[in-house]
């Protein structure tokens, strides 16, 4: 009996501390989560799916560490978000942004919004399987150079010039 009480004890504290996280951590997570929600619009934000913004935050997190995030500005030393557009981020923060974000990407969700805005069915499953077939490089970098607030990158104007020949032609 003292086994199972234990068992539910520990099972009760993986799901409060977040699997894992320290309170630092989690406290770092939600601000990215809500930078992501801020800096985009709403559009863009339900297109990405409800777990996106913490999927990548804690990807980054994970992969990088709060120390690393708040010397380079993404993160202030209290776990709010830092100033990171405009910084030129090392390129070991650069590659977590891309893959956290490319990871986090939910196409069934993405899918889902745009159906709800109208967009035939047929024609959402060809757009998404299009999306899906560009080069996975080309999205990290993207990612992150959105991340930079970078307006022109050779990243993002092979991505978006993917995306417009995904675009079905009426």
């Amino acid at each position: 009996m003292h086994l199972r009480h234990a068992a539910v004890a520990v099972t009760t504290l993986l799901l409060l501390t977040g699997c894992g996280h320290t309170a630092r951590e989690l406290k770092a997570i939600n601000a990215l989560r809500l930078g992501f929600i801020q800096h985009n619009d709403a559009a863009a934000v339900a297109a990405a799916g409800p777990r996106y913004g913490e999927c990548a935050a804690e990807g980054l997190v994970d992969r990088v560490g709060l120390d690393q995030l708040e010397v380079e500005g993404v993160l202030s030393a209290d776990q709010r978000l830092g100033a990171a557009t405009g910084r030129i981020l090392s390129s070991e923060v650069r590659r977590a942004v891309g893959e956290a974000g490319y990871e986090c990407l939910d196409w069934d969700a993405l899918a889902g919004y745009l159906t709800h805005v109208g967009t035939s069915p047929k024609e959402t499953e060809v757009f998404v399987e299009c999306l899906k077939d560009i080069d996975q490089d080309v999205w990290k970098g993207a990612l992150a150079d959105e991340l930079q607030g970078a307006e022109q990158s050779w990243a993002r104007e092979h991505r978006d010039s993917a995306i417009s020949s995904c675009v079905p032609v009426a």
